[in-house]
């Protein structure tokens, strides 16, 4: 572009500047040291609020490390909640109504004295809904009905029978309860309650609660859960003392028919179930089908809590489910056995580094029983099929791993077909009654004097 005298000059132009590029003005310089200014501002925030967090969370992590050094130190133990401590709720469904009454340990138990006294021979019975007792009172359960017998019958000494059963647990947490009670209670006998018709499946179960979101639902928050894992003497220890003041504040777990005794969300809400059915590779085309054939006052019962909900949830998802768990036939249950057999073989060696001996009870499923057990299982849907009343293959697998490992196993499933009882399980909870809790206590006894588990005289 040509410049010079008689050219005119251009917006950008000043007479000072006649064809040079432009040059910023005083306004121009102005502005550019606010924005480098308000930068160098944003910056320094920034770098504080850095700063900040990183002490504040150093200064965190340093407490609770010298808060769990200390606990450590002073021996405190950590105590896991098997149950809220110290409550009495009240559970119910159409079939049944019990109170739940809890120990400062969480057990439905009575306490016990940190110090085995001397010339007591104690037994932890550890396992699910089946050795806490569902659907019947304390008294009536076969831990209780146990303790009684052994206490008054040919054996010497005084007995305890120590109830650490929960309704969900599986051999997982078995291993996790003996670990944490195990060198409190200092039991002489440990005996795993093996429930045939589910334990192999809860083994395989966590890996689809973490697909599904459920995990969290049980487990809590994965705060708490990072917690519980880095700093696990602090966090039961902080557990233990303010959990009352959290139970104050917080809603009551349970209403009559209303709400999941165990505080955990309605698996038939449509979110969790349709993940759960995604996770077991089931499409939600496939459940709203099979929903659309379950009876109403089903789907209504298990809504309120009437019933077991996750039965209905099971039902939809994998109608095949028992025979599947009872056949150990599929991929996935081969899977899960395989790896239910490590937890307890570790679990075996738990107890005998605690110098306790150790046993195995196993108990049938109400399917591989009797037929009359069948009807609500099929009205929801299941898939059931004649041959889980002629085969044992679950107890049969057991019996073969513990006589591997050396360890005496009873097998329940002959005493609960051979008998003249139809009332052993509640029919739609597939819970024992009383009658059942007896027959198991009396098979347990004879066991024990067999084996020479108990001293005699």
């Amino acid at each position: 572009m040509r410049t010079g005298p008689g050219v005119p000059l251009g917006p950008w132009q000043t007479s000072e500047h006649r064809g040079l590029p432009h040059q910023p003005d005083d306004m121009d310089l102005q502005v550019a040291m606010m924005y480098a200014r308000m930068a160098r501002w944003s910056q320094g925030i920034t770098k504080r609020l850095t700063f900040g967090a990183v002490v504040v969370t150093g200064t965190a992590i340093l407490c609770l490390a010298a808060v769990e050094m200390a606990l450590r130190l002073t021996g405190v133990d950590n105590e896991p909640v098997v149950y809220d401590p110290n409550i009495v709720q009240t559970m119910a469904t159409a079939e049944y109504a019990y109170t739940l009454r809890t120990n400062s340990l969480g057990l439905r138990d009575r306490d016990y004295a940190p110090a085995k006294p001397e010339g007591v021979y104690r037994i932890l019975m550890l396992g699910d809904s089946f050795i806490l007792g569902q659907g019947v009172e304390v008294t009536e359960t076969c831990c209780e009905i146990l303790e009684k017998e052994l206490n008054r019958g040919q054996w010497r000494g005084r007995f305890e029978v120590i109830n650490a059963g929960k309704v969900g647990y599986g051999p997982e947490t078995y291993l996790s309860i003996l670990r944490s009670l195990g060198k409190r209670l200092r039991p002489d006998l440990v005996v795993i309650g093996f429930t045939a018709g589910n334990d192999v499946n809860d083994v395989r179960n966590p890996y689809l609660a973490q697909a599904t979101g459920e995990a969290r639902a049980r487990s809590g928050s994965r705060v708490k859960s990072a917690m519980r894992t880095v700093f696990p003497k602090t966090y039961w220890f902080l557990l233990k003392r303010y959990y009352i003041i959290w139970r104050k504040i917080r809603p009551p777990a349970n209403e009559i028919g209303k709400r999941d005794p165990n505080n955990l969300p309605n698996p038939l809400n449509d979110e969790i179930l349709m993940a759960r059915a995604r996770a077991e590779g089931v499409s939600d085309e496939m459940v709203k089908a099979r929903a659309a054939q379950t009876d109403p006052e089903v789907w209504h019962d298990a809504l309120e809590l009437r019933v077991n909900p996750y039965l209905l949830r099971d039902a939809l998802i994998r109608p095949q489910i028992v025979c599947d768990s009872l056949r150990l036939q599929s991929h996935g249950m081969k899977d899960a056995w395989e790896a239910t057999k490590k937890i307890l073989r570790e679990t075996f060696e738990t107890a005998g580094s605690l110098g306790s001996r150790v046993a195995v009870m196993a108990i049938p499923a109400q399917h591989q029983v009797s037929r009359g057990y069948w009807a609500y299982r099929e009205k929801l849907g299941y898939e059931l099929d004649e041959s889980l009343l002629r085969e044992a293959r679950v107890q049969d697998a057991l019996r073969s791993f513990c006589s591997e490992c050396g360890v005496p196993m009873v097998d329940l499933l002959p005493a609960f077909r051979n008998s003249s009882s139809n009332r052993l399980y509640y029919p739609k909870d597939e819970h024992w009654t009383v009658e059942g809790h007896r027959l198991a206590a009396d098979e347990m006894r004879a066991f024990l004097a067999s084996q020479e588990l108990v001293p005699r005289d």
